[in-house]
């Protein structure tokens, strides 16, 4: 149960910080960040107990975020933050990282 609910945590904190870089609102953020963690995806596979999968897909707002960050400021830091994060999900089965990438 711990390992969902910090997965879930960290899927929620990589999405509104997403949607903060990305200019929007702190309520926008908070919205997508509840709407994301909680969402059908997230929720069916939490229930049922798939962990490397609740845990691949909690890394996709993250390598979303980097990768903006790394286009936006040309930074070769975020691009590599980018590779760290979809590096993680290749450990996890293929299907977060292909709808990651």
């Amino acid at each position: 149960s711990l390992f969902f609910a910090l997965h879930l945590a960290w899927a929620s904190i990589g999405t509104y910080w997403l949607v903060r870089k990305l200019d929007r609102r702190p309520e926008s953020a908070l919205l997508a960040a509840v709407i994301f963690s909680l969402s059908g995806k997230l929720a069916a596979h939490t229930a049922l107990g798939h962990a490397s999968l609740v845990a691949g897909l909690a890394w996709t707002p993250w390598a979303r975020a980097f990768r903006h960050l790394a286009l936006s400021r040309r930074s070769t830091a975020f691009a590599s933050l980018t590779g760290v994060a979809l590096a993680v999900q290749v450990t996890t089965p293929t299907y977060a990282l292909v709808y990651t990438a």
